[in-house]
């Protein structure tokens, strides 16, 4: 696989995209996709943010501006639902997929706890409330 070392070091201006450049950048992540499913690379968010010329933290930064929300975060469940889908494949499985799920998108190992308010007394406690009860009727 032949890499495009220009295109890897990166576009200095990248942090300058303005309105004007959307449709730009939406085409520059459908061609890293594409380019991705040629080459039977994984997508990434490292990846991705070097297609578009900036740094991963770049790219996550990008995602809150109102005006590129919407594309990067659609551009980011596109590489999570990638990531997803190996974790539950037992041939691709690799706990580097699961680390980065958790690490970049928010995922966690979950544990269910259950507790009772049940109160524990002391025999001679119950035995004097028994006494109590049976004293009342």
């Amino acid at each position: 696989m032949a890499r495009d070392y220009e295109t890897l070091l990166g576009n200095k201006n990248a942090q300058l995209y303005t309105e004007k450049d959307e449709p730009k950048v939406k085409q520059l992540i459908i061609d890293y996709f594409k380019q991705c499913d040629v080459d039977g690379r994984n997508y990434t968010m490292s990846g991705l943010a070097q297609a578009l010329g900036m740094s991963r933290k770049t790219l996550v930064n990008y995602e809150k501006k109102e005006l590129f929300y919407s594309l990067i975060k659609n551009a980011k469940q596109i590489v999570e639902t990638q990531l997803e889908e190996k974790v539950i494949d037992k041939k691709e499985y690799c706990l580097g997929q699961i680390f980065n799920l958790k690490n970049n998108y928010g995922w966690k190992d979950q544990q269910e706890i259950k507790t009772t308010n049940e109160v524990n007394i002391s025999p001679l406690e119950s035995a004097m409330n028994k006494l109590v009860e049976s004293t009342d009727d």
